[in-house]
């Protein structure tokens, strides 16, 4: 007998890391009921149900089941042309059955939308796409040609040499972005890109070197699923406040002037991967080890050069997570970053950047408790997602 998790069209990112905690604490395979589309409004919401779907396929992986009576064509095809829907279902797509809450397969009616909307997704076609949201990935279990975008890799499938080769594909994402706020925006994105170039270099490329294989940089992880969602966030302070589920992340709006018409820019780039924890302690990671030994590792990830990963051929690398806090500090930003079992953030407008060596120089608060010395220890995730917020205003 299986059981059934449902997520609701109404989840927010408390919802969702109680679903992860069910299905972690269950002892035999679970069905994931995923919504048609999200209400919430807040950041990071549709990528953080990525990181369930992400830990859910590794370990208590059943049927992925949409909430249609029958086989509802138009439904069906507005699933496949959310981003959310869209992630989830090439993700999934050769690795479980999808069906409906009666058990009846979907993939025979999802396949011709799932085809048109990876078509327009890789091509950035903008006609074609939702407004103010984007989402670009990497599906490892694909063919590079199908897998690998263009705008991260180049013809040889080699990642992107350097900033300068996310150029066109920042372009590309704020020109879709700003099809509709165009004349509020067009200053604030040229104001921006040169920074959204290199967050997105170094983040991506993060992915490409620690998120493909396992934590002892052994096993391919299939499927696995890497990218990058934006989102222009147009609202008042006011309503900011209220859609915040953090006090951290309130104390970040209260930076910003009591406006009825703030811009905020969403960039959650995610992965499926092992994490940045088990990743960067390989061998010396145990499931028992201590909440502060992994707030201490993301810490030392966000140091310059600091990692104990080799390459394939022997060589230290880092995770370019420095550079990104350097950039976000320039930009008055807000870093959240949910791995394994943590979910931290930091206001870059209340504690800057500061270049350092030392990780316990390193100011991380959690999601949970606000402290920046008393850490939740959260159910474990599969995969990483960092989240950035940068206001356009």
């Amino acid at each position: 007998m299986e059981k059934r998790i449902k997520i609701s069209g109404s989840s927010n990112l408390e919802s969702l890391e109680k679903a992860i905690k069910s299905f972690q604490t269950s002892n035999i395979n679970v069905d994931l009921q995923i919504p048609l589309s999200f209400k919430a409004k807040g950041f990071g919401l549709p990528t953080f149900a990525l990181l369930l779907l992400f830990s859910w396929m590794r370990h208590k992986k059943g049927k992925l089941v949409l909430p249609v009576n029958d086989n509802i064509i138009g439904a069906l095809e507005d699933f496949s042309k959310t981003f959310y829907g869209y992630l989830a279902l090439f993700t999934v797509w050769r690795h479980c059955e999808i069906v409906n809450i009666k058990g009846a397969s979907l993939k025979p009616y999802l396949r011709q939308f799932t085809s048109t909307m990876n078509t327009n997704v890789m091509a950035i076609s903008t006609q074609d796409l939702p407004n103010n949201e984007i989402a670009l990935a990497c599906f490892d279990h694909y063919s590079q040609e199908k897998g690998l975008p263009y705008w991260f890799y180049d013809a040889d499938y080699e990642f992107k040499s350097s900033p300068g080769g996310m150029d066109d594909t920042t372009h590309a994402l704020f020109s879709h972005l700003a099809k509709i706020f165009k004349n509020r925006l067009v200053p604030a994105f040229a104001e921006s890109a040169t920074t959204v170039s290199n967050i997105l270099w170094e983040l991506i490329k993060n992915t490409h070197e620690h998120a493909r294989t396992d934590g002892l940089n052994q096993v391919k992880l299939l499927p696995n699923t890497r990218g990058v969602f934006m989102k222009i966030h147009r609202s008042s302070r006011l309503n900011f406040l209220k859609d915040a589920e953090n006090r951290g992340l309130s104390e970040y709006y209260l930076h910003f002037p009591d406006s009825q018409d703030l811009f905020f820019l969403e960039i959650s780039v995610f992965d499926s991967g092992p994490g940045l924890v088990k990743r960067f302690l390989g061998k010396s990671w145990k499931d028992d080890i201590a909440i502060i030994e992994d707030v201490d590792t993301v810490k030392k990830c966000l140091i310059k050069g600091q990692t104990s990963i080799e390459g394939a051929k022997g060589d230290k690398k880092g995770y370019g997570l420095d550079s990104v806090l350097k950039l976000l500090s320039e930009k008055r930003g807000f870093l959240s970053v949910r791995t394994g079992r943590v979910w931290l953030y930091r206001d870059l407008i209340a504690t800057p950047y500061i270049r350092t060596q030392n990780f316990n120089e390193i100011q991380l608060y959690d999601w949970g408790t606000n402290s920046d010395s008393d850490y939740t220890k959260f159910s474990n995730t599969d995969g990483t997602l960092i989240t950035l917020a940068l206001p356009l205003t």
